[in-house]
């Protein structure tokens, strides 16, 4: 007997799209599911001349629960400066990450305790860092990717259990580097690199479930 299969109402599938991203065509790409996802929906960089010189590329990472993630490194492009400001880049990358949390190499409960626990706070290998590494090639020929500076979140408050939306106050997070951190000698009054980052997350509330806390912080 042949098996009767009710297909979603156009409302459903309207909610369900939410969640998926475009794929080519008219697909739809189906995400991890229980991963907890991590999305730099904008990045805006300015950087002095002088540190333009120094690192001829920079690349973006992210950390969390000892897991470290990087994006492809990114050369400093004429195309993408603004026209009003020549030393400030803009982008919309939407670079996404994924920390798995089931499988044997997923976030463990012990580890998403650690990194949601409020008081004392976590250490920083369990915080949500987000880091700028500069490249700059040496004498040798051989290139030398340097951490160039860094903002971090801790997840217990932070991050609500609905997630971080673009427009939330606290989706915005401000990476600032001096001449001196980024070594390009002589000191200056502004900064050598001012980034922004404009910030999302996904699942977040499954954190805090595989931690033992279903309830959370909202």
């Amino acid at each position: 007997e042949a098996e009767t299969k009710t297909l979603p109402s156009a409302r459903q599938q309207d909610q369900l799209k939410k969640w998926l991203e475009p794929a080519p065509g008219d697909a739809l790409r189906w995400p991890m599911m229980l991963g907890f996802e991590v999305v730099v929906e904008k990045l805006t960089i300015m950087a002095t001349k002088e540190l333009r010189k120094g690192y001829t590329q920079f690349q973006l990472g992210v950390s969390f629960c000892g897991r470290d993630l990087k994006s492809r490194r990114v050369p400093w492009r004429m195309g993408l400066m603004c026209l009003s400001k020549p030393s400030t880049m803009e982008m919309q990358p939407k670079w996404r990450v994924i920390f798995a949390i089931d499988g044997p190499d997923g976030l463990t409960s012990r580890e998403l305790s650690l990194a949601l626990s409020e008081t004392p706070e976590p250490p920083t290998s369990h915080r949500l860092r987000f880091i700028i590494y500069g490249v700059r090639a040496q004498a040798t020929g051989v290139e030398e990717v340097r951490e160039l500076g860094s903002c971090e979140l801790c997840a217990g408050y932070d991050l609500p259990i609905s997630d971080l939306r673009p427009a939330d106050p606290r989706a915005q997070r401000i990476i600032e580097v001096s001449a001196a951190e980024a070594e390009l000698g002589a000191a200056a009054l502004t900064p050598a690199l001012r980034a922004t980052l404009q910030l999302s997350t996904r699942r977040a509330g499954r954190l805090r479930e595989v931690a033992g806390d279903p309830v959370g912080r909202r």
